[in-house]
């Protein structure tokens, strides 16, 4: 293990000092700007009785045309290794349980989106879920409550261009939601549109704002955008492409547009700082995904992370911290790198009953702040098996600069996965359990939805289907439908057991039909029967019941160096960490604590090795 850490590091140094970042820093520009509200409009008053829409069925119509040819040539090369076997499976240490489905809504009477571009924000009452065609609001008992038209929606604000990349959240301290999507996508025509609800009801009025998607006032335009709120600020990240270019040459950078967002809810002169020509080495930052607060309690500063996403295979991620609010010149930015344990790389396309779905490339799709913990998710492919997957990444200290980010692959049994979401479902001293939701196809099952749980120090459920397809995908000329390009999910901040999701699946007309759906972190968080992958024959404790002292004997086939030895109650609350990094030899070992102190009644105690569960057994403290 530690030749591979060894390794990776000097990777990284060698890297470094081939693209000459021997002395790593951060440049950036910052400039101040304010603008008017452009309107305001009442969501329920817009007329859109027939929902009826354009869409150019040659090519996707929108977002991410510049560097299709250059991540098709890319896949293909990837493609021409991938067999038609899976080698490899979801995962080995499947200690957790399923979430549950509750119930779903099929979102019905609505087009089309290429892509989809699905996501969803809610509060106790209401459910606002977005994609490239449509603005839905239903209740959370599934009772419709209003559905119109992106572009109806952009046309009520007074934008004409073609409306996309719609992205929705919910502001828990202010009580407001926030949309934002994109309009246009030529230098000619291209806006950032920032809408600020009122109240809490999504149904009623909005404050609109128009940013110009072309600041440097060249043949540029605006794509890809990502959200984030923090106290004071809602922030805006963008990718500036060049007109008509390969993503190679196409590509200019990045962008983050920070605003006050209480302006915009005021409908007052909305405050704003662009962040632009961020670099790290003298290289543009791609693709800056702001992570979100776990929780309902947001902070005063924000992170960023980013990847080399285009990449076949690295091991590298990028950290920004950005502190201060809009309008304050005194704000400022620091970038830093850190390394992952495994590593990830663009995807193959998915395979589908006829055709594959197009997985984009590896980018950081979605990721949550807890304290100075991190988790987030995105594409990769899966190298054992070379078929589309997903990674998850923890970083467990975000101020420490020498951590390893833990990445695991996650691989359906006989299935690909793509465009996951990661919602935080922990709540007072739980460890950082999370869902991760994701999209799912293969040769012989049509495009849905799935998702898993995970547990610190215990690791995955098994893959629970949330919505099985009806269809495989057909709308665009050629082989390559669009698959993406994210995935909507957030916690019920008033019952942290439930999250919500907006994904899409395949229905009988082939067409990509929107799906929301609830999900519940099950009630123990660990199973209550034991899991080993040692010989069960070898564990053995005693005395049982315990009273002072409990004493576990088992055998191992290996050495093992970097064992956590875990204990969770029945309701499957960590209790505490009883070991870590305990390293035990190959052969017999013998494993005791002091259980004086703990309550009458059944723990389950693991014993983890780096997310890989050696075993599980429950005990019993009399």
């Amino acid at each position: 293990m530690l030749s591979k850490y060894l390794f990776r590091i000097l990777s990284l140094f060698l890297f470094l000092i081939g693209t000459n970042v021997g002395n790593a820093q951060v440049t950036y520009n910052t400039s101040q700007l304010k603008i008017e509200k452009k309107n305001t409009i009442n969501f329920s008053s817009i007329d859109d009785k027939y929902l009826a829409e354009s869409v150019n069925l040659e090519a996707p119509s929108v977002s991410g045309n510049s560097y299709k040819h250059y991540l098709n040539q890319l896949k293909e090369e990837i493609e021409k290794t991938q067999d038609e076997s899976f080698k490899t499976k979801h995962q080995a240490n499947r200690g957790a349980n399923v979430p549950v489905v509750s119930k779903g809504i099929e979102l019905s009477g609505l087009s089309i989106g290429i892509p989809l571009d699905n996501h969803l924000a809610m509060n106790e009452e209401m459910v606002l879920s977005v994609g490239n065609f449509y603005v839905a609001v239903y209740d959370t008992s599934n009772t419709k409550l209003k559905v119109v038209t992106l572009q109806s929606f952009a046309v009520a604000a007074g934008i004409s261009a073609q409306s996309f990349d719609p992205r929705v959240l919910y502001d828990t301290e202010s009580e407001r939601f926030v949309l934002v999507f994109l309009a246009g996508f030529e230098s000619t025509n291209t806006h950032i549109v920032v809408a600020f609800s009122q109240t809490k009801d999504p149904t009623g009025d909005w404050n609109i704002y128009e940013i110009t998607g072309n600041p440097n006032e060249a043949e540029e335009w605006t794509d890809y955008p990502m959200i984030s709120i923090t106290k004071n600020d809602l922030f805006v990240t963008i990718n500036l492409l060049k007109d008509d270019s390969s993503w190679q040459t196409g590509f200019l950078e990045s962008i983050i547009w920070q605003m006050d967002k209480q302006s915009g809810y005021d409908g007052s002169e909305l405050v704003i700082t662009k962040w632009d020509d961020v670099n790290f080495n003298g290289k543009s930052i791609r693709n800056l995904c702001p992570l979100e607060s776990a929780t309902e309690e947001l902070y005063d500063d924000i992170y960023f992370l980013s990847d080399r996403n285009f990449d076949v295979e690295n091991d590298t991620f990028l950290l920004l911290n950005l502190k201060g609010h809009a309008g304050d010149t005194l704000s400022e930015m620091s970038v830093d790198y850190r390394l992952s344990n495994n590593p990830y790389g663009v995807p193959p396309n998915a395979v589908q009953f006829f055709g594959r779905l197009q997985t984009n490339d590896a980018r950081v799709l979605e990721g949550f702040r807890l304290g100075n913990e991190i988790q987030f998710v995105g594409n990769t492919k899966n190298f054992e098996a070379n078929k589309a997957g997903i990674f998850h990444g923890i970083l467990r200290d975000i101020t420490d600069a020498t951590a390893i980010i833990e990445l695991n692959h996650l691989l359906g049994e006989d299935y690909e996965l793509g465009y996951p979401g990661i919602t935080y479902t922990g709540e007072g001293g739980e460890s950082a359990n999370a869902i991760l939701s994701f999209n799912h196809s293969s040769k012989t099952r049509f495009p849905g939805i799935s998702a898993c749980f995970y547990v610190d120090g215990i690791g995955y459920s098994d893959i629970v289907t949330v919505k099985e397809g009806k269809g495989y995908i057909d709308l665009i000329s050629g082989t390559i439908e669009r698959w993406g390009d994210y995935f909507g999910t957030q916690r019920n901040y008033n019952n942290p057991s439930e999250v919500w999701i907006s994904g899409f699946f395949g229905a009988t007309n082939h067409s990509n039909s929107p799906f929301t759906a609830l999900l519940l972190k099950p009630d123990n968080l660990v199973p209550t029967q034991d899991v080993t992958n040692i010989e069960a024959s070898s564990i053995k404790i005693f005395p049982t019941p315990s009273v002072n002292r409990v004493n576990i004997e088992f055998n191992l086939p290996a050495a093992q160096d970097n064992i956590d030895i875990l204990m969770y109650d029945m309701q499957g609350r960590l209790v505490d960490e009883l070991y870590h990094i305990f390293k035990a030899k190959k052969g017999r070992n013998l494993f005791s604590f002091d259980a004086s102190s703990l309550a009458s009644g059944n723990y389950t105690v693991v014993f983890n090795n780096q997310g890989n569960i050696l075993f599980s057994k429950q005990i019993v403290i009399q």
